[in-house]
């Protein structure tokens, strides 16, 4: 399907994309994650035809298509602002690409019809677009972008403006209409919950350069640096010093390291302490420190040390106190 090459981007003189390659098969979703200015929707123009890349190559089975223009592409884009037309109707927005294509009229009424049914807007037809919800709005896009049957959907944010009740409810939906149709899917948001919640495949974006990629388990359970580690709040990253005797010291106290003779003594480390692998312990636990604010947090409480280390505990502890907590996992990263 979708294959990209190298791809290298500068803005200003500054680099913003950095040798990106990767592809994407039939029925597969790739979320490109990442913060505000990695690069992923200019990433997203290149493979749409919206912008030029300074170096490399964009594929379709096998095919350059680094000189065709957007139209002829056959991607469908949806972006965060939605890009409806206000002056059209429900029925006239998503009719607009097939029209594009000289699509026959009765056929047309059938695309309009099928794309429709997918987001569960039958009956919509002839609503005014400033009369929808923006839930509403975005299902309208979706459908847009489908009735012309593309070979590829490429999503920029599209979830970023809705509220959180409303955007889970669409997570579970969109993922229900994009495993029917089959399309394959580049999505782009920089919150890991919409990405896992949807992607096969996980794509970290830092500084250009993809970081990290892999279904969304792997990622999350095996972060391979100190910035992926924080960026998808994955737990508590500690500096660590290798002491002597496999352990390891922390500015809460001292553990053993799950692996001996790898690192030199007094080599500096980046630690991974996650809060479901911490418990509270006493005066003998390896790790101890001051409580500094505690928050209720569903079923439990968050519980915070001076210093930000966290976990999560069943019952309110004291602000002020002094406790040990025992830890069941350590994993070292690379900085």
């Amino acid at each position: 399907m979708l294959t990209l090459k190298n791809i290298y981007k500068s803005y200003e003189g500054k680099p913003l994309l950095r040798g990106i390659s990767f592809d994407i098969d039939q029925g597969e979703t790739i979320c490109l994650l990442g913060p505000s200015g990695s690069g992923k929707s200019t990433l997203l123009r290149i493979i749409s035809g919206l912008e030029a890349a300074d170096e490399g190559e964009v594929f379709w089975e096998g095919q350059s298509i680094q000189s065709m223009p957007p139209h002829l592409r056959n991607f469908g884009l949806i972006f965060q602002d939605y890009a409806l037309f206000p002056h059209l109707n429900v029925f006239e927005n998503v009719a607009f690409g097939l029209k594009m294509q000289k699509t026959r009229k009765d056929e047309i009424a059938l695309g309009v019809n099928k794309a429709l049914k997918q987001v569960d807007l039958l009956g919509f037809e002839m609503r005014s677009i400033a009369n929808l919800s923006g839930g509403e709005q975005q299902r309208v896009a979706l459908a847009r972008a489908l009735a012309p049957r593309p070979r590829l959907l490429l999503f920029d944010e599209p979830l970023g403006a809705l509220d959180r009740k409303l955007r889970e409810y669409l997570l579970s939906e969109l993922r229900a209409i994009l495993q029917e149709s089959q399309v394959p899917v580049i999505y782009v948001t920089h919150d890991q919950e919409e990405a896992f919640a949807l992607a096969d495949r996980v794509m970290l974006l830092h500084e250009g350069k993809i970081v990290q990629r892999g279904k969304p388990a792997e990622v999350y359970e095996n972060p391979v640096s100190e910035w992926v580690a924080e960026f998808l709040g994955a737990g508590n990253v500690l500096e660590g010093n290798i002491l002597k005797n496999g352990l390891v010291e922390t500015v809460f106290g001292s553990l053993k390291m799950p692996f001996e003779g790898k690192q030199a003594e007094n080599t500096r480390v980046p630690l991974l302490i996650r809060p479901e692998d911490v418990s509270l312990g006493d005066e003998n636990s390896s790790l101890h420190g001051r409580v500094d604010d505690i928050r209720f947090y569903q079923n439990k409480y968050r519980v915070s040390l001076v210093g930000g280390f966290y976990f999560y505990h069943a019952n309110p502890l004291k602000v002020g106190e002094e406790i040990g907590v025992d830890i069941a996992r350590i994993q070292v990263l690379e900085k």
